[in-house]
């Protein structure tokens, strides 16, 4: 397995702004920045786990194209919901730094492929009947990132 550059970009960003958020409030934990590093890097490479690896298990027999379960519609949108109860209810900080690497890692997935329609549908847009217009790929990334941004300023700086 090859390692991607946001695999350790991600985590280290997210680090950094956990310890400047912390310093900021004039409270560092240096417990909870462990385990909030630990639960981003996890989340990152759950993430390339499922590309590279874990798919084969839910393949469906006979399948000519690799669907990723944790690249689908379905799987971006039942995010909202877990991410508003991790952010604001667990007070987790493995898990709020496994949903944000899952998160980033999708976003920074979307901007890339977001030029190719055809690669875009085929890894996002799976479940969907109707192909989206270039146009629209770009609201839908938009969209995701304003909603990425939320989850970053809910979890460093409005929602604790």
């Amino acid at each position: 397995m090859k390692i991607k550059p946001q695999t350790i970009l991600i985590p280290i960003f997210y680090l950094g702004l956990f310890f400047l958020s912390n310093f900021l409030k004039g409270d560092i934990n240096y417990y909870n920045l462990i385990f909030f590093s630990v639960g981003t890097v996890l989340g990152t490479i759950l993430m390339d786990l499922d590309e590279s690896l874990l798919y084969k298990y839910y393949l469906e027999q006979g399948a000519t194209q690799i669907k990723l379960i944790t690249r689908s519609i379905l799987f971006m949108f039942s995010l909202i919901p877990l991410g508003i109860f991790i952010v604001t209810s667990t007070g987790s900080e493995i898990g709020i730094g496994l949903f944000l690497g899952i998160i980033t890692t999708l976003l920074i997935e979307l901007i890339i492929y977001r030029n190719s329609t055809d690669f875009f549908h085929s890894r996002f847009l799976s479940q969907l009947k109707r192909r989206l217009s270039a146009q629209e790929i770009k609201y839908f990334v938009a969209s995701f990132s304003i909603l990425t941004l939320i989850f970053v300023l809910l979890s460093f700086f409005i929602g604790r």
